[in-house]
């Protein structure tokens, strides 16, 4: 599993034009070999604070995981 961990302190240097609109954060983990043999998405979590913000099981959400800063 791919975990990406965010501080709020990292919300300090984002512009003023950041903090109103958001920054994107945008996480696209490696490949495991699935149950089946076949090649598939790891999963991943993005963690703001220690908050779970945004996850995908690799499966059923094969875009990653995203989420906005702000």
């Amino acid at each position: 599993m791919t975990t990406v961990t965010v501080c709020a302190a990292a919300a300090a240097v984002l512009t003023a034009a950041e903090q109103k609109v958001g920054y994107p954060v945008n996480v696209v983990p490696g490949t495991i070999t699935g149950p089946d043999g076949k090649l598939q998405q790891a999963p991943c979590v993005i963690k703001v604070d220690g908050k779970k913000v945004a996850e995908s099981d690799g499966v059923t959400a094969a875009k990653g995981c995203s989420c906005t800063i702000e």
